[in-house]
């Protein structure tokens, strides 16, 4: 079995872009992995830190830092490129020093980066200073445990296939339309499509492909509504009900399709993590009509996600009983149908390591085990297993090829609650290990539908893993 992985989202910058903006000169990257403001800073994870994380699901380590990205054996990463923001910053609590105080103790990213957020009349300076921020040390190299390494900025599949075992091939994505400029009220009546539009011609023409944008995120964004997402403390001192489970508005569409256009640059995909049902409906729609006129089969992509278990949005039922009553039944989470558009698409769907996610209030306490680790490790794993056999009973069950869509989409450095025991990229070979028996045991006795779904337990892994994201890259970016 192969070592590392790909992941497909991930916020390695988040916590250490954030810190940057403590120094006298804000967004500076920096090839001294003993401070903060790198990227490469690894954070030693205490037993205080997981005690943190169990108890309050705060995750005050960092996860993806590329010295652990690099200690985990991965061969490329998909960061997201994401302006923090507003209402987590601009609450109910308001705009104070115990405001910015609870929301750095949630993402620990410096009050100072906070106070800069609250001052924002336009996300995209921003989603261009993260850019910008990761082109700093673009190729440069950095000492680490007596090793000599980099990251490379890919603009090319090839690169990719030609990296060095100590180079980290980083490609780009965005989380939220709002990056785009959108979603903050300051006043302006004025249409800004126009504006965002030239924008996303931007981004198209970037060097460094931006292979999909999450069109929806936590918050209203003048483009689609979003999901309900959020819990814990977040729910509490934010209102995400302003377009939640709306569609798409006229300015949205017209960027969908600008994005998705071929003409001025690249095509960027778009990645349906988040967006309400509505607009998920319209999003199809829209596509299988860009299809039939140009004869195209465009992927779609869930880059950090979970299935429900549910049948579909008009009938929410569960096709496997058993297993769907752990699963999270909400709408933020996918349904068995989309499944189904999502491997006849040729796309791909990253499972989320996050606990609150994958699995439900059930599920986690049955993961539970306090007095053995060994076990504990095997039970949380199962989480994710459950989320990978679940995908391919119901692509097997349509007589597809069942295990060619799943793939890894952490959302580490995100606002996430991480699978406990699988905390950081570090520990993801032990993840894989631990899924292993538990895809043999899948596997006995199974008879598929379609022939070329009987695969060995490694294949499965190792494509849920890297094999699935290599080809997909190969094909689209």
């Amino acid at each position: 079995m192969q070592k590392g992985y790909i992941d497909l989202h991930c916020h390695p910058a988040l916590k250490p872009f954030g810190k940057s903006f403590r120094r006298e000169v804000p967004g500076q990257n920096t090839t001294d992995i003993s401070k903060t403001h790198s990227v490469w800073h690894q954070t030693v994870m205490s037993r205080l830190k997981r005690m943190t994380n169990r108890i309050f699901t705060l995750t005050k380590f960092t996860q993806t830092d590329f010295s652990s990205v690099y200690e985990s054996g991965s061969r490329a990463i998909i960061v997201s490129l994401y302006p923090l923001e507003k209402p987590f910053v601009d609450n109910a609590i308001g705009k104070g020093f115990f405001s910015r105080l609870l929301t750095n103790l949630a993402m620990g990213v410096s009050q100072k980066r906070i106070k800069h957020v609250q001052r924002l009349t336009d996300y995209f300076p921003d989603l261009q200073a993260e850019y910008e921020y990761y082109k700093q040390l673009d190729n440069q190299w950095i000492h680490y445990k007596g090793a000599q390494l980099k990251y490379q900025l890919i603009t090319n599949f090839n690169q990719i296939k030609q990296s060095q075992a100590n180079t980290i091939s980083v490609l780009f994505s965005v989380e939220g339309g709002h990056a785009l400029g959108t979603g903050i009220k300051n006043g302006d009546t004025n249409d800004k499509t126009d504006t965002i539009l030239k924008r996303v011609d931007w981004l198209k023409k970037l060097p460094h492909k931006q292979l999909f944008i999450t069109m929806a995120h936590h918050f209203y964004n003048e483009l689609c509504g979003h999901a309900k997402s959020l819990g814990g403390m977040p729910k509490i001192i934010t209102d995400q009900s302003e377009g939640m489970n709306s569609g798409f508005t006229k300015m949205g569409e017209a960027v969908m399709r600008r994005l998705l256009d071929k003409d001025e640059g690249h095509r960027i995909l778009i990645d349906i993590k988040h967006m309400s049902i509505a607009s998920r409906k319209r999003f199809y729609t829209i596509l299988s009509a860009i299809n039939s006129i140009n004869n195209e089969n465009i992927p779609i992509v869930v880059s950090h996600g979970a299935a429900n278990g549910l049948h579909s949005f008009d009938n929410p039922i569960p096709s496997f009983r058993e297993r769907a009553k752990f699963f999270m039944q909400k709408d933020i989470n996918f349904y068995d149908d989309e499944l189904i558009m999502i491997a006849k698409s040729q796309g791909l769907f990253g499972i989320q390591l996050d606990e609150r996610r994958v699995t439900n209030k059930k599920g986690l306490r049955k993961s539970k085990h306090w007095f053995n680790k060994a076990k504990r490790k095997q039970r949380k794993a199962f989480l994710v297993w459950r989320q990978i056999e679940h995908i391919a009973d119901v692509l097997d069950s349509e007589g597809l090829r069942c295990w060619n869509i799943q793939a890894i989409g952490s959302d580490f450095d995100g606002i996430v609650d991480p699978i406990n025991e699988y905390w950081t990229a570090n520990d993801i070979n032990e993840l894989k290990n631990q899924l292993l028996p538990h895809a043999a045991h899948y596997l006995q006795g199974k008879t598929f539908n379609n022939p070329e779904n009987d695969l060995s337990a490694e294949e499965i892994i190792d494509k849920a893993f890297t094999q699935n994201a290599m080809l997909f890259l190969e094909k689209n970016f």
